[in-house]
């Protein structure tokens, strides 16, 4: 009855509502003609392929015909193309993978995916591996660092994301401040294992009342190690 969020039916008698819309279309345009899922990303807690904190939880997926893969990222109200430096245009994240026929996120953090084919000709299919290059975190190597990464959308009118990641279960603290250093909320406060980890802040303090218009900072802490980060709140 649909294809993305448009209407595809000639029957009078057809059923067009109760449906639960796709959370993001795009059109036919270029050629592009057949959308296939490259998974959510979700982060290993150690390994040299593995993408910066911010790449949790988001959807890589790519076009079949196009070649190209695309990154959303939630901002709290809508997710949305997200761009990285190095990008080869302002919404392609990669290009040049044509005929992917699947895909999946490798325990060290790498993304695998298989080509079908190289232009559609026979006996040419390839398995293909994309790695983060910067920084790189061996396998066991103990010296992993508390890791904060830059809150999203910043600065916020609704719901702030902060995705943070671990280096050892224990206990963590997440709390929101304001200039003068007054804790006004509290996001984060127990034990939690290693590995990544989100909080979702709506802009209210601890008695649920909505938070006046201006800079505050989110400070995590565990086992000794304080990250803090500023965050603008609008009205």
């Amino acid at each position: 009855l649909y294809e993305g969020e448009l209407p595809f039916t000639s029957c009078s008698q057809a059923v067009s509502s109760g449906f639960t819309a796709p959370i993001f279309t795009y059109d036919h345009s270029a050629g592009s003609a057949s959308v296939v899922s490259l998974g959510v990303y979700r982060r290993a807690n150690l390994g040299a392929g593995r993408f910066p904190l911010e790449y949790e939880g988001d959807i890589f997926f790519a076009d079949y015909y196009s070649g190209w893969i695309r990154r959303l990222s939630w901002d709290g109200a809508l997710w949305l193309l997200q761009s990285a430096l190095g990008q080869p245009t302002a919404t392609e994240w990669a290009t040049g993978a044509g005929q992917i026929s699947d895909a999946l996120v490798a325990p060290d953090g790498s993304i695998w995916y298989v080509r079908q084919s190289l232009n559609y000709a026979p006996n040419t299919g390839q398995v293909r591996i994309i790695r983060y290059t910067g920084t790189l975190d061996a396998p066991g190597n103990p010296a992993v660092a508390l890791e904060f990464s830059p809150a999203r959308p910043n600065p916020s009118h609704g719901t702030t994301r902060f995705a943070y990641s671990l280096p050892a279960s224990g206990r963590a603290e997440l709390v929101l401040m304001d200039p003068s250093g007054r804790r006004v909320r509290t996001l984060v406060d127990g034990s939690m294992g290693a590995g990544p980890h989100d909080a979702l802040w709506d802009g209210c303090d601890d008695r649920g009342s909505r938070l006046a218009a201006g800079l505050y900072f989110a400070r995590l802490s565990t086992g000794g190690a304080v990250r803090v980060q500023r965050v603008a709140l609008t009205q």
